[in-house]
């Protein structure tokens, strides 16, 4: 019997050929079984024990699982990245605007060390052509849309007025293009009630961090000159009363001191009106390399009672690379693979959003140009977008290989996998993939016998 109760044995599954693996996930009624998972081909099959036994039994002759696997599955299972293509060009039709790097947080684990750094603000000149360039490239590419991310090095509301020119500017510009338009913002929220709401009513989607009730909130993420907690208590009640919440993803990171209260956070955030809650666990960047890491064992325990608590409340909880819908094919777990345009405050354009602190080598890893305000222009290299498509991608890293989550995953953060120096990490498991291998397989356990 596999005891999913647990963290998953980093050799669990046997991989029969690329994207095809056999897992022994036991039926709950009988604690024996097994489960044929091919992502690529979009199947989860329960399978018998003679069958199980005889994939087991053959896994090293790929002329009989190829048989096999034909008759399960069909021939029709192609689609693993395992070489990274060049790209010809480098044509974004969403932004990610990094108005400042200040704040008025000095959040213990930031990514960013936002407000550590020299004060740096984006030129509104420089935002208005990075929304003018998105744009011209969706009519190129005849895309119906453009997107807008005000998100930040910093804390995005500091630059109030500036957020204001740059949507009505947006507007007006997928207007004349005959383009639609989708705003986002991720910002700490810790605004006056008033001010929360007209986010809330003006922008499409909003990522809002918030760790906990106050006093985890204070102690993660202080105020210079208030009280946190409050603040941002104070500004989700009324986007709440406003029947604005469901606009509102509320972005928890998890500590190794936090890590045991997750259903205490649902039942706070479930209380407070929010629908959504999006966990992740510290990230080991920034001022979070100075947190220990979670305990996976403790992590998980408390993950799997906060789903309990959250179906009760009517709440949405996730975590990072767990919708087994979205595939990454390609080989990359985010947009690090050319289609991420992130504008720095200082007018570099990078690929990642994490990877910002100013000047340093990590933040450097993955700039790809900068903008140009003598002819308005952005200057970016397609030879440095395809290095860090080659390097990052994920056959870069042995242990994916043969690792059922690797197309679903795909090797995760890149910014979060590499050194503080901005080499690649030769990557081997860590307690992410711990995480992130259990809570998949008790997903694929659950699909594959939900209707037995």
């Amino acid at each position: 019997m596999s005891n999913l109760s647990g963290v998953l044995s980093r050799d669990f599954e046997l991989m029969l050929e690329p994207g095809v693996y056999l897992m022994p996930l036991p039926r709950p009624e009988s604690g024996r079984g097994a489960v044929l998972y091919a992502p690529i081909a979009n199947t989860i099959l329960p399978l018998t024990d003679a069958q199980a036994e005889l994939l087991s039994e053959n896994a090293g002759d790929p002329s009989v699982i190829g048989l096999f696997l034909d008759a399960l599955l069909g021939k029709e299972r192609s689609g693993l990245s395992r070489e990274p293509g060049a790209m010809d060009a480098y044509r974004p039709t969403s932004v990610a605007l990094m108005m400042t790097t200040t704040c008025q947080l000095r959040c213990t684990y930031c990514y960013a060390e936002a407000g550590s750094t020299p004060s740096q603000h984006l030129a509104k000149e420089a935002s208005f052509a990075a929304i003018d360039f998105i744009s011209q490239n969706a009519v190129s590419l005849g895309k119906p849309s453009i997107v807008v991310h005000f998100h930040g090095a910093g804390e995005p509301t500091l630059r109030w007025d500036h957020i204001w020119e740059c949507l009505d500017y947006a507007r007006s510009a997928a207007s004349r293009n005959g383009l639609s338009l989708r705003t986002v913002i991720t910002t700490n929220f810790c605004l006056p009630p008033d001010r929360a709401i007209l986010l809330a009513e003006r922008i499409d989607r909003l990522i809002v961090s918030c760790d906990g009730p106050p006093d985890v909130m204070n102690e993660n993420r202080p105020m210079l000159h208030d009280d946190s907690g409050a603040v941002l208590e104070a500004a989700l009640q009324a986007v709440s009363r406003a029947g604005l919440a469901d606009k509102l993803r509320v972005r928890a990171t998890m500590t190794r001191k936090t890590q045991g209260r997750l259903p205490e956070f649902v039942r706070y955030f479930s209380a407070l009106g929010m629908k959504h809650l999006y966990l992740v666990s510290v990230s080991g960047t920034g001022r979070g390399a100075r947190h220990e890491s979670v305990d996976v064992e403790v992590f998980l325990a408390s993950w799997r009672s906060a789903v309990r608590v959250a179906h009760e409340q009517g709440l949405t909880l996730d975590h990072p690379v767990l919708d087994l819908d979205q595939l990454r094919p390609e080989g990359f777990a985010c947009g690090i693979n050319g289609s991420n345009f992130a504008l720095m405050p200082d007018g570099s354009v990078s690929v990642c959003y994490e990877a910002v602190v100013p000047g340093s080598q990590q933040a450097k890893a993955f700039q790809i140009g900068g903008y140009s305000p003598e002819n308005r222009t952005f200057q970016t290299s397609l030879p440095l977008i395809n290095h860090i498509r080659s390097e990052y991608h994920v056959s870069r890293r042995q242990v994916c290989d043969t690792c059922f989550c690797r197309l679903t995953c795909a090797g995760r953060c890149a910014a979060r996998e590499m050194s503080p120096t901005g080499a690649p990490r030769d990557m081997a498991m860590t307690d992410g993939c711990d995480i992130t291998r259990s809570l998949t397989a008790e997903i694929i356990q659950a699909l594959a016998y939900e209707e037995t």
